[in-house]
């Protein structure tokens, strides 16, 4: 689900994992990398294509999941791109919205891409680990939705991306 951010709730920072698959390719040569929740310790997985929930799954760095690789597309506006399979670039994410008024509810799935579907277009912002209260030197990257930034980003299992 979409909600409200909130930089405390560590189940709201999505780390994009780019050496997790530091060889793997999409067929445009753009870098595979996976989308894990820094509090769950789950990454993002694809089902089989387009009108295909996402689902979580366990992430295990030393085991290379197909299934948890994901791509960008080139940029659609400045600093948005498609999130999209790996191995199906056609299959992109996309906020399925559970009640057409309620802009802050709504399901994550994969969809053939629609020309200027905002709810299509994403972008990761780089926050430090410092601005949500870890000391740690590492810097994750917060995937964003374009629709409403302060208050929407990815969300699965009831937490905030």
């Amino acid at each position: 689900m979409l909600a409200p951010a909130d930089l405390e709730d560590k189940y709201q920072i999505w780390i994009k994992e780019i050496s997790y698959a530091k060889p793997v390719k999409d067929n445009d040569a753009k870098p595979a990398f996976a989308l894990v929740n820094k509090g769950a310790g789950k990454a993002i997985k694809h089902g089989f294509g387009p009108d295909h929930l996402v689902q979580l799954a366990q992430f295990d760095q030393n085991y290379l999941d197909s299934s948890l690789l994901w791509t960008e597309s080139d940029e659609k506006e400045p600093g948005f791109r498609e999130i999209r399979m790996q191995s199906n670039t056609s299959a992109v994410f996309h906020a399925f919205y559970v009640n057409q008024s309620d802009s802050n509810k709504a399901l994550l799935e994969l969809r053939a891409p629609i020309s200027g579907a905002k709810d299509q277009r994403w972008k990761f912002q780089e926050i430090t680990l410092s601005d949500v209260g870890d000391s740690s030197t590492t810097t994750p990257e917060k995937p964003s939705n374009e629709w409403d930034l302060s208050k929407a980003d990815i969300s699965f299992d009831g937490s905030r991306a």
